[in-house]
């Protein structure tokens, strides 16, 4: 994912709800937070191939964020 997508995809974190993604399991986690993303930004194939990956790397950071 280019920096400009990669911004966005850190704006729309920061809108979702943290209470339907803190307890869900990382299948969960990944799938609804992957469509939400490609929803608003349309994503290419690789893009969303770069995006659940980054997403399995990054759960904690992405949950202490949504947390704090």
């Amino acid at each position: 994912m280019n920096a400009s997508k990669l911004r966005a995809f850190w704006s729309l974190i920061l809108q979702a709800s943290p209470d339907s993604l803190s307890n869900a399991s990382e299948a969960v986690f990944i799938s609804q937070l992957s469509t939400y993303v490609n929803d608003n930004l349309c994503l290419t194939a690789n893009e969303q191939t770069d995006l659940v990956a980054y997403l399995r790397a990054k759960r904690h950071l992405i949950l202490d964020v949504l947390i704090a």
